[in-house]
């Protein structure tokens, strides 16, 4: 089946990529978009749009609650305001609101794109931390450690994703692509046996 049958059959449902600082929402979500023909949007773009501030300074000057009340603030206008043919990148954080996953999973699939700790690092470190307030002073152990206490803060409700994809070095983001347009083949279907295994998924 091709990318775009794959597409139209889930039509009535947006996606929503979830994950770790670093995982590769933005990349995967502008590649499935490209794939499928639908628009993409990436949250905290949106956000820094709409506010005309940065991340940081959004951090800096408001701190890190305000942030998260904007941010969910911004994922409804999205779903209010965008063609329900949409990929979306959510922030790290998107997932922990309550109201923010109800309507989430009421309005679309969530993938959880799952990447080991030391490969986050490796990524976050390549790509510059300046962008990232709750990363920018750690280097290291430092970082690895905060990354590690993050994940396990945050799996609890990644879990809640209807679709996990385990991301490793040697995986290209086409093949990402492909492993998230399968399980969705089979979500269209009814087929709801494609759920997260936790023990061997």
């Amino acid at each position: 089946m091709t990318s775009k049958s794959t597409a139209n059959r889930a039509k009535t449902r947006r996606l929503y990529l979830w994950g770790m600082p670093g995982a590769g929402k933005t990349t995967v979500g502008k590649a499935l978009a490209d794939r499928w023909g639908w628009e993409f949007v990436d949250l905290d773009t949106e956000i820094v749009q709409h506010f005309k501030m940065t991340i940081p300074a959004i951090f800096e000057r408001y701190g890190e609650e305000q942030f998260r009340h904007w941010e969910a603030d911004t994922l409804r206008r999205v779903v209010t305001h965008y063609a329900i043919q949409c990929v979306i990148a959510c922030g790290g954080g998107t997932p922990m609101r309550q109201a923010s996953r109800t309507l989430m999973r009421a309005t679309g699939y969530a993938v959880f794109l799952d990447v080991d700790i030391a490969l986050l690092c490796r990524r976050l470190l390549e790509q510059g931390l300046d962008q990232r307030p709750m990363l920018k002073h750690l280097q290291g152990k430092e970082l690895m450690d905060f990354l590690q206490d993050m994940y396990r803060q945050r799996i609890g409700i990644y879990r809640q994703a209807d679709i996990r994809i385990v991301i490793d070095q040697g995986m290209a983001i086409s093949d990402v692509c492909y492993i998230i347009e399968k399980k969705l083949e089979g979500f269209a279907d009814g087929d709801l046996t494609l759920r997260p295994n936790w023990k061997s998924d």
